[in-house]
């Protein structure tokens, strides 16, 4: 929490943007894929250590499907994100539960890029039958409408 001034009251810290979000996961992954050496026998702590941030871009991954995109930016990211899940579904044996949560949050990255995308291009979403994307997407990001 941060100081609200000469108030006494505290406001939560801002939440980072979606594509602030991506670039901090990026880091994580370049880290730990710069600790990788090809064909050397790696020591338990530095596979512990990549380990650890690659669970930490995975969090930050997560937490990007979870909030609605507010700029192109932030849509674009998105469906980079969403990209990345699909492939690791595609490419991975992955248990029910994971297929649904991976299902769930790319349902939600639609939900909150296709409304912005459209926008942008002038794209009426009732000529394509998808006006009711709109109104999935409130119901989704009810605090974000």
């Amino acid at each position: 929490m941060h100081d609200a001034g000469d108030t006494g009251r505290t406001r939560p810290a801002a939440i980072p943007s979606i594509t602030d979000l991506a670039r901090h996961a990026a880091a994580f992954t370049e880290r730990a894929d710069a600790l990788y050496v090809p064909g050397a026998d790696q020591p338990v702590d530095l596979k512990d250590q990549q380990r650890t941030l690659y669970e930490r871009d995975d969090v930050l991954r997560k937490l990007i499907t979870c909030y609605r995109a507010k700029s192109l930016s932030d849509a674009a990211t998105q469906l980079y994100a969403g990209f990345m899940l699909a492939d690791y579904a595609a490419n991975n044996e992955l248990t029910v539960r994971e297929h649904v949560e991976c299902a769930d949050a790319l349902r939600r990255l639609f939900l909150s890029t296709l409304p912005l995308v459209a926008a942008a291009a002038k794209l009426d979403l009732t000529e394509i039958g998808a006006d009711f994307m709109v109104e999935y997407a409130e119901r989704e990001f009810p605090a974000e409408a």
